[in-house]
């Protein structure tokens, strides 16, 4: 009779003891950057990711914003090459060097590009996706060497470059259009030049 009074007391205690017993509030997922083991309620749990749908790493899942990864940032540096306008535009033609750079006042994928040729530097903008680069904008006023004279110039350019499996060289077609005056006369040259550029 007393082992069974003992058993009820020990039963009495253990219950007590469960009932004193308080929850934890917290994070029990232990992907989180806040997991806490000692969790008996899950909540609030954090998950550190790119919040930027822009970005090429973008984590729906994060709510505690990380770094971010933008198609740009790849493009981004110095690039040595070569441009070939085979037709009216050939004096477009030679070693080219250009530089990329980020496009403060535009998107989060547009850049700056300026394209520095034998007879030309021409400032343009593209925008970035994947490894493509759109380039779609017409610069003013610019300084083009044409039979030996500096004449002023409108050019218009248009193409897709990409880089190669490496990321380290661009290559695509540009389409320009450049208008100009020579000698009093206006002038339209248009031409299909193929473009590569290896990044330093």
């Amino acid at each position: 009779m007393k082992s069974n009074k003992y058993i009820l007391i020990a039963l009495l205690g253990i219950a007590l003891f469960s009932s004193c017993k308080k929850d934890i509030e917290g994070c029990s997922d232990p992907k989180s950057i806040n997991y806490n083991p000692d969790a008996t309620i899950s909540t609030g749990c954090q998950y550190k990711g790119c919040t930027d749908k822009d970005a090429e790493n973008y984590d729906a899942t994060a709510n505690v914003s990380g770094e971010c990864i933008y198609a740009r940032d790849k493009f981004i540096g110095s690039y040595a090459g070569s441009i070939t306008c085979p037709n009216q535009l050939n004096l477009l033609s030679g070693a080219t060097t250009f530089t990329i750079d980020e496009n403060i006042v535009g998107g989060k994928n547009d850049v700056n590009i300026l394209i520095t040729t034998t007879t030309a530097i021409v400032p343009v903008t593209g925008v970035c996706s994947g490894n493509k680069l759109v380039i779609d904008t017409e610069v003013k006023d610019v300084t083009i060497t044409v039979s030996g004279l500096d004449v002023k110039a409108n050019i218009i350019a248009k193409g897709e470059v990409l880089f190669d499996a490496t990321k380290k060289e661009l290559t695509g077609p540009l389409a320009l259009t450049v208008n100009a005056s020579l000698l009093g006369s206006p002038i339209v040259l248009t031409d299909t030049c193929p473009f590569t550029g290896v990044k330093k």
